[in-house]
């Protein structure tokens, strides 16, 4: 996602009318929020966003409003208005679908809804007009919520005067916000998803895994399916250097969900078809990192966290997140990354299609003591040419098992 490219392009449109800040500070300003509301937990957070994108949009009242579970009032609301215009959140939590049907409809429908004349409004619009004049909004500009397809609230922006006409600049402000804070809130609540098991260090670590691997999946099912290929592999290369049983266990284990970051990722760069750009791989080269903090309080083994962490690291250094050279690299890890390349090179992926295994084997052994651990590989060629290992196989015995 391109978000600074956006923000550039509407920036360069706001610079064309007499506002008071220069481009590189609304540039600056909204790249700042954008990138914060990104990276942290939102709810601390999102008032104060809110007031700082008001001023941006000369904005009186801005508001995040979830639904209710009963699917027909307000849950939680939460606000900023300026001083003039007082508590925006009074009318906000009579809000209803019998209060107000038409707007309720509307955003329901997943529809943006923007009003430059309250006063205006026909007799369908009857008593949200009556609600909105009452407390002083002339016009606004709300967008439904979207999590998983599904519309679970709405971001409003109310305006004391009348819009003189529907501002292309605001909207493209506005869509950015709200696409920002859809992830935002996308990946906090599967954090929340995952980390219920926090607290319980008597859980099965097998389980622990099992429930982040079925969020994974809910998220992208191609790399699930990529996952237990290549947990498939480390094993059968792990048993091949004759590693202890405790050791080929957690190898598997953190092979399940190693790319567990990557529930953050938007799909579109996850299946994008082409490649990626600068911003994009640096968001891609955050998932280890991301993945390991999602883990960290669970009840795993340090040794399956560490792989989470250390699983993109090369021999040469030039892997992420940390930079991490030769023997700082942990035996898991290096077993796990030649596993998932190989998975990576030989699947038919959106950027590339299915290859060859000798087609695969001969890229990853250019690497052999550059970035692999040359007795992996070799134990990886073993397995796979003398010893028949195939994904397929091991996809078929799969699905008998299930």
């Amino acid at each position: 996602m391109t978000i600074i490219k956006k923000s550039i392009a509407f920036a360069k449109k706001i610079l064309r009318r007499d506002r008071h800040l220069s481009l590189e500070k609304k540039i600056n300003q909204m790249t700042k929020e954008f990138s914060q509301l990104y990276t942290i937990d939102i709810t601390p957070n999102i008032k104060d966003s809110l007031r700082k994108l008001s001023k941006l949009m000369y904005a009186k009242c801005a508001y995040f409003v979830f639904f209710a579970a009963d699917k027909g009032a307000t849950g939680q609301t939460i606000s900023w208005c300026s001083r003039e215009h007082g508590q925006c959140s009074m009318y906000l939590s009579r809000y209803s679908k019998i209060s107000m049907p038409t707007f309720d409809k509307t955003i329901r429908a997943a529809k943006i809804i923007q009003i430059t004349d309250i006063s205006k409004l026909g007799n369908e619009w009857k008593k949200e007009k009556a609600v909105w004049l009452q407390n002083n909004v002339n016009a606004l500009i709300c967008l439904p919520l979207i999590i998983e397809k599904k519309v679970i609230g709405y971001v409003g922006f109310n305006f004391s005067r009348k819009q003189k006409e529907s501002r292309e600049d605001d909207m493209a402000l506005l869509t950015t916000f709200y696409e920002m804070l859809s992830i935002s809130l996308e990946r906090q609540m599967k954090r929340e998803e995952i980390v219920k098991h926090k607290g319980k260090p008597k859980t099965a670590i097998e389980e622990v895994v099992k429930a982040i691997a079925s969020t994974i999946k809910k998220h992208d099912s191609y790399t699930e399916a990529h996952q237990l290929r290549s947990a498939k592999l480390s094993v059968a290369i792990a048993k091949e250097l004759k590693l202890k049983e405790k050791q080929i266990k957690n190898i598997y284990l953190a092979a399940l969900i190693h790319d567990v970051g990557k529930i953050y990722l938007p799909s579109e760069v996850l299946n994008k078809p082409g490649p990626l750009s600068k911003s994009e791989m640096k968001m891609v080269k955050m998932h280890p990192l991301e993945g390991f903090n999602i883990i960290a309080n669970l009840a795993l083994d340090p040794t399956i966290k560490e792989m989470i962490l250390t699983h993109h690291e090369h021999l040469d250094g030039s892997g992420y997140p940390k930079g991490l050279h030769g023997r700082q690299i942990k035996i898991g890890a290096r077993i796990l990354i030649v596993a998932d390349v190989v998975e990576a090179i030989y699947t038919k992926r959106s950027y590339h299609p299915q290859r060859t295994m000798k087609e695969t084997l001969s890229k990853v052994k250019k690497y052999s003591g550059v970035r692999y651990d040359p007795k992996v590989i070799d134990a990886c060629i073993r397995v796979i040419t003398e010893k028949k290992f195939s994904f397929e196989a091991h996809e078929r015995v799969t699905e008998e098992e299930h």
